[in-house]
């Protein structure tokens, strides 16, 4: 099997059709999906598409593998052209294969670097509301992220072993739910 190099294109955002497989879960499906998919819409809308669609060619088109959502924003947002990754002429095995891969053997965000990052900001003397502009982040998320970063680990851990009788403030961490104590 030869190796795939995809080629980056700005192409007529027209000439790019979604697949009839598409793996992930309806944006209707839920007030979740609502709200991620306004979040990739908006972040859209500021600063533009700066990742490109994966497709491949097909019947003189492209058809998506990766990026539906961000197409469909982009669509609605009233772009003209829109910026591709064209892994080329590749057969339907690959294609779902490629669809799914994409999704599935993405390394998720470590929450504990992600608070750090958030942080850095602040410590830059960044901005409350400009951080959460260029993050994209909603207020919760923000204040989570910055509470996870603000969190002294050294008491939690001495918490666990000697239970303290002290009121504790509760943090919730944005992407995965787990739930912290201080």
């Amino acid at each position: 099997m030869s190796k795939i190099i995809g080629k980056d294109l700005i192409v007529d955002i027209n000439k790019v059709k979604p697949n009839t497989w598409n793996p992930k879960e309806n944006i209707e499906e839920s007030s979740e999906n609502k709200a991620r998919y306004e979040e990739i819409r908006n972040e859209i809308k500021k600063k533009g598409l700066f990742e490109a669609i994966t497709v491949r060619e097909l019947n003189n088109e492209y058809e998506i593998l990766d990026g539906f959502h961000r197409w469909t924003a982009c669509k609605e947002l009233g772009f003209k052209e829109i910026r591709i990754n064209n892994l080329g002429k590749i057969d339907d095995k690959l294609a779902r294969a490629i669809t799914l891969i994409k999704e599935q053997k993405r390394v998720p965000l470590s929450e504990l670097k992600t608070a750090e990052v958030v942080g850095w900001f602040s410590e830059q003397g960044i901005d409350e509301d400009e951080t959460k502009d260029l993050l994209g982040y909603s207020d919760e998320t923000f204040d989570e992220y910055s509470k996870l970063f603000e969190f002294d680990w050294d008491e939690y851990k001495e918490s666990e072993i000697e239970p303290s009788s002290k009121t504790q403030e509760e943090i919730i961490c944005p992407s995965c739910g787990f739930k912290f104590s201080r």
